[in-house]
């Protein structure tokens, strides 16, 4: 269970889960075997077909062979409900990304808290300062986990909490990540080759490096890059160049997942993990629209209107 506490009866029900889930994929990998009609080991058999298995072929199972599965669970025949599935996966799966975000503003605050009186008076150093300090921040805690997804996670945990309202109210704060924000950006999308020496450790979950770091952890590290600029109504992304860099970013990470050669991965690639070009025209507008209506600033707006009447213009 690692991070989470659960209480005993909790705890009993979850262990009869995971026996039904080991059953179900015995069951799952035997069926494979005889339709195929092959001898290969069960390694292979594993291998070969495990990313395949869904709930919904627990579901059939648990139907089909209902003697077998309940003598999986013993006494806790809750856990033959697919609701009860459902409910462990949003109480314990969801809640581990709650626990991050929590985390993260936690150690935000408590790291803010502690520098604050040591931050210089002058508003733009200040502002670079706290940039620098939350790119440690970030980084400390990067360095815990060993696990490329995990790690990308904290690391858009982070970049959630520190750029929303509870700790963005602070203007240091606010100006601190939104320069962060905007290096991580302008390098994920190509629009720069430059970032700062404090950022390298975010470098592989931004663009391909020696770090192999799957396109859906990247797509999902820009998606929340562009979405929070947003939220803090930054014009970067409505210059037409920056538009274009977007679209273009996202069109090399889905091809390059596309491409990959990953057996039986069809109904994973279907699932649109990394966004289609029309996803990701849909979204922009989205943000675009968020970003320049907000308010009575109409600044936003000028701004798109001067970068599509001068295309030529650069901006």
């Amino acid at each position: 269970m690692g991070i989470f506490t659960v209480d005993p009866d909790a705890y009993s029900n979850l262990l009869a889960l995971y026996h039904l889930l080991q059953w179900g994929v015995e069951e799952f990998l035997n069926e494979k075997k005889i339709d195929e009609n092959n001898h290969c080991e069960n390694s292979e058999n594993f291998l070969k077909h495990i990313h395949t298995f869904t709930l919904y072929d627990l579901e059939r199972l648990v139907k089909r062979h209902s003697q077998d599965a309940s003598a999986a669970v013993g006494d806790r025949p809750q856990c033959l409900k697919s609701e009860y599935w459902v409910r462990v996966l949003i109480d314990i799966v969801c809640a581990q990304k709650n626990y991050l975000r929590m985390t993260a503003i936690h150690r935000s605050f408590l790291k803010l808290d502690t520098i604050a009186g040591h931050l210089t008076t002058s508003i733009p150093e200040r502002a670079r300062q706290t940039s620098m300090i939350l790119a440690e921040l970030m980084e400390e805690q990067l360095r815990e986990v060993e696990s490329p997804a995990l790690k990308a996670e904290w690391l858009i945990s982070f970049i959630k909490v520190l750029s929303r309202p509870h700790l963005a109210q602070y203007h240091h704060v606010r100006q601190g990540i939104l320069t962060l924000m905007l290096h991580l950006t302008a390098y994920a999308i190509g629009a720069s080759d430059y970032l700062p020496e404090h950022l390298t450790f975010a470098r592989p979950f931004l663009r391909e490096s020696k770090v192999e770091i799957d396109e859906v952890i990247r797509s999902q590290v820009l998606q929340t890059l562009l979405k929070r600029l947003a939220g803090l109504q930054s014009t970067y992304f409505l210059h037409r160049n920056n538009m274009e860099h977007v679209i273009s970013s996202f069109d090399r990470l889905r091809k390059s997942f596309l491409a990959k050669e990953i057996e039986g991965a069809w109904e994973y690639k279907c699932s649109n993990p990394v966004p289609t070009s029309i996803q990701v025209e849909q979204n922009m507008i989205k943000l675009v629209k968020w970003t320049s209506s907000y308010g009575d600033d109409e600044n936003g707006c000028h701004l798109i209107e001067a970068s599509f009447l001068n295309p030529e213009g650069g901006n």
